[in-house]
């Protein structure tokens, strides 16, 4: 195809397209190239046979549209999922230069964090949808990639101490104004004070007061009361009006901004998941996944410092942290590295439960059961922890 019409899409008389011209129109695309030729060339073949035309490439190009995603943009800033994506969106951005200033649209439709989200569930798992090709799962691979190696970059830029790298578990339903989410708050405050890395999976109730207690941990103490109190306002989320639980948050970053020369800081290792859910914006960088397996597995690593495993539901006493329990445990046996586990306000009768987990003695002797108020003894032991992995190393 030498010549085009004023379009630029209409091929010659001949109908007649070359490799270098599918390309080329891809390239204007946001969609990335395909690693498989064969791709371009079957478009090249099916539009000179007749069966496809240039005007179909260009529609099927628009519709698997991937913006506003980023095949490889690392670490996140939070309030990048909370812009408004039906406008343009600016990347890294903090709340000065978000497109709309920290706050989150009235429809989470239009947030960016849905259309990632929405994303991946209805064009990558969707076999249905006609688009879940090795193209766009390299999209979600390469993207997943690209955020786990600038995780650990961002770790070693200040903590050279893994062992103080402290994952906190818990669940998303816990009530802003309950007293576990406040002694959650006073717990990992303390934790930040002694140097310790909060990491968690960025979702609402206890992951929420785990970040929350590491900002105000940069804070004077006073900070803890004024911040619940801004908070209690809207105690939990209600999905399909998100707008009021982020607006409570975005008035406690503006009292106390997460900026970046801040001392002390946590990591949100999110993962979008197949049910929607909302990401809390205390974090100081968010690890975002496609695949949550990935996810759960860093949070699991052996190789950081101990776990904080607090309830997942407070009316239920029976329920528990079974899935990053297991995954922990099973990190720890097969790196054959030792961090404690600690079981916050578990009630006694569920303990024989947990420790009937493994059949290995020394991880059994490594779970550790505490009540929330307990900070100095929680803070001793993994102090100790880090100390005996920096004179073994």
């Amino acid at each position: 195809m030498s010549t085009y019409d004023n379009s630029g899409v209409i091929p010659n008389a001949d109908n007649s397209i070359t490799e270098a011209e599918v390309t080329m129109l891809w390239l204007e695309s946001t969609i990335p190239l395909p690693d498989n030729l064969w791709v371009i060339k079957w478009w090249r073949d099916h539009i000179n046979s007749g069966e496809r035309t240039v005007e179909g490439l260009i529609k099927f190009l628009e519709s698997k549209t991937i913006t506003p995603i980023l095949r490889l943009h690392g670490l996140y800033t939070p309030t990048e999922f909370t812009q408004d994506a039906t406008i343009g969106i600016s990347h890294y951005s903090d709340v000065h230069s978000s497109n709309n200033h920290g706050s989150f649209p009235v429809n989470k439709e239009d947030s960016v964090l849905y259309k990632y989200w929405n994303w991946h569930n209805s064009v990558v798992l969707n076999p249905g949808s006609g688009n879940s090709s090795l193209t766009w799962r390299r999209i979600a691979t390469d993207h997943d990639a690209s955020s786990e190696y600038d995780l650990f970059r961002f770790i070693k830029s200040f903590n050279n101490c893994r062992s103080k790298i402290i994952s906190v578990h818990g669940g998303m339903m816990l009530a802003r104004n309950s007293d576990l989410y406040r002694q959650t708050v006073l717990l990992c405050r303390q934790l930040a004070t002694n140097g310790f890395t909060i990491i968690n999976n960025g979702e609402a109730g206890l992951s929420e007061a785990a970040s929350l207690g590491v900002l105000l941990s940069n804070y004077s103490t006073s900070s803890v009361n004024v911040a619940l109190q801004m908070l209690s306002a809207v105690p939990t989320f209600d999905i399909n009006n998100l707008q009021p639980w982020y607006n409570a948050q975005k008035n406690v970053l503006e009292a106390y901004p997460n900026t970046a020369d801040l001392r002390n800081k946590s990591i949100s290792i999110y993962g979008f998941g197949k049910v929607f859910k909302p990401q809390h914006q205390f974090a100081t960088k968010i690890a975002a996944f496609f695949d949550t397996n990935q996810a759960d597995k860093i949070l699991a690593n052996a190789k950081f410092g101990g776990s904080l495993f607090l309830p997942v539901d407070i009316e239920n006493p029976n329920d528990v942290n079974l899935l990053p329990i297991n995954m922990k445990i099973n990190s720890m046996y097969e790196s054959q590295k030792v961090a404690p586990l600690i079981f916050v306000n578990y009630d006694p009768s569920r303990q024989d439960r947990i420790t009937q987990l493994t059949k290995e003695q020394h991880i059994r002797d490594s779970m550790y059961f505490f009540n929330v108020t307990q900070f100095g003894s929680i803070s001793s032991l993994l102090k100790l922890t880090c100390v005996l992995t920096v004179s073994i190393l």
